[in-house]
């Protein structure tokens, strides 16, 4: 069955989206804003060919989701309506393509070869939606089609909150994720975008504001019910992160007010959940953090043995399960059946991929980081108040990397890559001067001894 509605959502949906976003602009921009919600609206909406659900790595099948039916007609329309004005290489593609070389070549000595197979899989499609986005922002989209997205993830994960820890009783809530901690890392990455998007649009009308405002404490809120507390920490440094921002680029009495309500209202919640929130620092199990340790343990014990080609891409899980010499010292999580995943994103990729793969790994994410935060000072205008934004909020999303590898996981890699899209095609609209002023020209007064202007033609 499922089957049959994917290739009916193959074969019908995605041309008419296609059509529909090549002849209509708000299609267009509405697509955009779906392909932004879809990772919380649409986390069971996928199909996975030659499924391994038993695996414990991030990848377990040939995976297809609905952000890949909207990514593909929206590819369509782009190829249809603006061939003329594509960048085919955006920028760090170039990087990105020695990543997927290197993570190839790692592949080629996995123990299972399968398994590299759904993470170059991944890669592709992850860049793919990167180039949509990129293009589709540089060729002048309404960016109130990303507000929208962002939007709609907040408020979204409002209802998740609610649900989950009111009604269903949950400690930890998980949202429409398969693990609690996969929120912070999925929430922290457009918390300070969002949070300075309402402080800086000049063309936002006050309701819109206070709906923004709600969305972003929401999001604040799914990040503390999570009791994540590297998650809740980073959450709220780029929060402020984005205040501050705001404050020293956008200098008005708007701007000001907003950031003292704001304020006043973390603290107030602040000091609300402070006791739960001490409680989960003070009980928090020393067994989570020795399995951390042995995990990261066995990585490095790996790394050492393959040191340029790492033991395979998605292979750590299975070769830490397989190879006695690396998890003879485990003892806490000893008796899975399956071994887990590297709770260090860096450490996963080293273990898996080798220095080479690490390194280039590096140059990626640093270099989609330095083209924000690059991008947000030159000149005041909304765009690159927004680039800034992004910045933070990649900042946070790299810090947590380093107990977490959760950015392997799909949900998080496609917010990341979206993210990287909109950020290049910011860049882009940046340097060509179609940018958003953040407060309207000043009106020149009359002057009293010029002459009024002649009538036009035909006025009475």
């Amino acid at each position: 069955m499922k089957y049959a509605v994917f290739g009916l959502a193959f074969v019908l949906g995605v041309p008419l989206m296609a059509a529909g976003a090549a002849l209509y602009p708000k299609v267009r921009a509405w697509l955009l804003t779906l392909l932004l919600a879809t990772p919380v609206l649409g986390a069971g909406v996928k199909l996975n060919f030659v499924s391994m659900e038993t695996y414990r790595g991030p990848d377990r099948g040939f995976e297809v989701t609905l952000a890949d039916l909207v990514a593909w007609a929206l590819l369509a329309s782009l190829l249809v309506r603006d061939r003329g004005r594509l960048r085919w290489l955006p920028a760090n593609s170039m990087w990105m393509l020695l990543f997927f070389l290197v993570s190839l070549v790692s592949a080629w000595g996995a123990p299972v070869g399968l398994l590299a197979a759904f993470t170059l899989w991944k890669m592709v499609r992850m860049y793919l939606v990167f180039w949509v986005v990129a293009n589709l922002v540089r060729t002048g989209v309404d960016l109130r089609a990303v507000w929208r997205g962002l939007l709609v993830i907040g408020l979204a994960m409002l209802g998740y909150v609610l649900k989950q820890k009111y009604l269903d009783g949950y400690y930890r809530i998980n949202g429409p994720f398969d693990h609690s901690n996969t929120i912070p890392l999925y929430l922290n990455a457009v918390i300070p975008v969002l949070l300075t998007w309402l402080l800086a649009d000049p063309a936002l009308s006050a309701w819109k504001r206070v709906v923004s405002l709600a969305a972003v404490f929401a999001m604040l809120f799914a990040v503390q019910a999570t009791f994540s507390r590297a998650g809740l920490l980073l959450g709220v440094l780029g929060f402020l992160g984005a205040l501050g921002l705001a404050n020293v680029r956008v200098r008005s009495a708007r701007v000001v007010v907003v950031t003292g309500l704001v304020l006043v209202t973390l603290v107030v919640g602040g000091l609300k959940a402070a006791p739960r929130i001490l409680e989960r620092i003070r009980t928090a199990p020393p067994a989570s953090e020795a399995a951390r340790d042995e995990f990261n343990h066995a990585a490095s014990l790996m790394a050492a043995d393959h040191p340029l080609t790492g033991v395979g891409i998605n292979s750590f899980s299975y070769v830490l399960t397989a190879t006695k010499a690396y998890n003879r010292h485990i003892t806490v999580m000893q008796n899975e059946k399956q071994a887990g995943v590297c709770h260090h994103i860096y450490r996963l990729t080293l273990a898996e991929l080798g220095w080479p793969g690490l390194v280039v790994f590096l140059v990626v994410i640093g270099r989609f980081f330095w083209l924000a935060a690059l991008g947000s000072l030159k000149g005041r205008s909304l765009e690159s108040l927004l680039l800034g934004g992004y910045a933070l909020g990649f900042l946070c999303v790299h810090l947590q990397g380093l107990l977490e590898w959760a950015f392997r996981i799909t949900p998080v890699t496609l917010q990341f890559c979206i993210a990287a899209g909109v950020v290049v095609g910011l860049r882009d609209l940046v340097r060509a001067g179609r940018v958003t002023p953040l407060c309207p020209p000043p009106v020149a007064p009359a002057d009293p001894d010029e002459p009024p202007p002649l009538p036009a033609p035909g006025a009475p």
